[in-house]
């Protein structure tokens, strides 16, 4: 499989978003947070090209506003919050030049583009793509690796410590550089918004702990089904007139009249479900229509006047006890678990190998599926 960190991140974040955008291959329009951030990338690799002849701040700011004018015009809601955006990539700009040493700057490379090889326990072979923003040789002869952030808030020095993307970025340069020694490479977040720089390092065996994660992953994307994971950050998703969560709320919209039906259903269903006295039987009965009116629909959600219903696929899973007892016997740990109980199998199971918690994971099963229903209040 060839995937890339941007990608298994969407996936954990998303596994509906993942297959709209790297099976599918369904293009939506960049967000203004992208492209602001492609704006500001552009102009830094623009300062530290021309090094050791840097250009001069206004300079910089001039290549800023040029490609600002030839690209951002439609991404913005209005002239004010375009505005906004321009300034402050601007500040952002000005400060990192105030700041830099330029006298001290050695960059090895720009926006390098890599390629890891990694192969799994069945000899299966995966490549991981990316680009690195810049490499730096620092004085006392280590690598230092910095990406840069455009982020309105920075993270705790725990989060950075545990980056998934520095990580896949020190396999490349090790990969690219053999001989390097881990620990003799830094790793950093630029956050330009704060002016501040947020560093990290790497030892070999969290590097292996790393691959085994990128594989678990990988593993989990070749079983999945892409159900949608509903969260805040579907206020910033392209794919929601096309999501099974979101799609009927823009048929609601744009075709009021052909919804009417869902809609009493859902408004019925609603204040059923609110009642001191629920009526079960006929909450039964509106929740098989909706289930129908899903399936027909082809959504996991449907929308009223003031509410909506959403649907979720729920499974419940046993365990082959005597797949479980020959993973946990040798490791003297069968008698803590009187029976196969999955809390407890799961607490036992966090503090294991990751190739005996993927033992324990391939003993499960599903025993049984099912629909959940929920309502909830639409936000106007």
């Amino acid at each position: 499989m060839k995937t890339s960190y941007s990608a298994l991140e969407t996936f954990k974040q998303c596994p509906q978003k993942y297959k709209f955008q790297e099976l599918d291959r369904i293009k939506v329009p960049r967000s203004k947070e992208a492209l602001f951030g492609t704006l500001v990338h552009s102009a830094l690799k623009f300062l530290h090209d021309k090094e050791p002849k840097f250009p001069s701040k206004e300079e910089l700011l001039a290549f800023y506003e040029k490609n600002w004018l030839s690209e951002a015009k439609a991404a913005w809601s209005d002239e004010y919050e375009e505005r906004v955006y321009k300034d402050q990539g601007a500040n952002m700009l000005s400060e990192y030049y105030d700041r830099l040493d330029k006298a001290k700057s050695n960059v090895v490379d720009l926006e390098l583009s890599f390629s890891v090889l990694l192969e799994d326990a069945a000899g299966e072979q995966h490549i991981v793509k990316g680009k690195i923003d810049r490499i730096d040789k620092l004085q006392d002869g280590a690598f230092e690796i910095i990406d840069y952030k455009t982020n309105r808030k920075m993270p705790s020095q725990d989060s950075v410590d545990n980056n998934l993307q520095l990580s896949i970025y020190h396999l490349a340069l090790t990969s690219r550089w053999p001989n390097l020694n881990p620990e003799e490479v830094r790793l950093s977040l630029y956050f330009l918004k704060h002016n501040e720089k947020l560093s990290t390092t790497r030892n070999a065996g969290q590097l292996a702990q790393t691959k085994a994660d990128i594989l678990a992953t990988i593993q989990q994307v070749k079983k999945s089904d892409f159900s949608p994971a509903p969260s805040k950050l579907c206020d910033y998703c392209g794919y929601r007139p096309l999501c099974p969560v979101w799609k009927h709320e823009y048929a609601v919209k744009e075709h009021p009249q052909d919804n009417e039906t869902i809609r009493a259903v859902v408004a019925e269903y609603a204040a059923l479900k609110a009642g001191t006295q629920q009526n079960e039987k006929r909450i039964e009965e509106l929740k098989k229509i909706i289930g129908d009116f899903c399936d027909a629909q082809g959504v996991e959600r449907v929308f009223g006047d003031g509410n909506y219903v959403s649907r979720k696929l729920q499974k419940r899973y046993a365990y082959d006890i005597a797949k479980i007892k020959a993973i946990l016997e040798p490791l003297n740990l069968w008698n803590e678990i009187a029976d196969i109980d999955g809390k407890k199998l799961a607490e036992i199971a966090k503090a294991l190998p990751l190739h005996t918690q993927k033992e324990i994971e391939q003993a499960k099963k599903v025993e049984s599926e099912y629909k959940v229903f929920s309502v909830a209040k639409k936000n106007n």
